[in-house]
């Protein structure tokens, strides 16, 4: 099956600017190419500084 001009939310947990790019990042960056992708991205807060 694939996906091909679909509109796609992806909840991403682990920031995506870490050092490490998360799984979930890189299968949006893979969906994005034939599709609309939203990722939703971890939620920054003064305690993560």
């Amino acid at each position: 099956m694939k996906l091909k001009g679909h509109q796609i939310l992806i909840l991403g947990f682990p920031r995506f600017d870490a050092s490490v790019r998360s799984v979930s990042y890189a299968t949006a960056r893979l969906l994005a190419r034939e599709n609309e992708v939203y990722y939703i991205e971890h939620p920054f807060t003064l305690g993560g500084f």
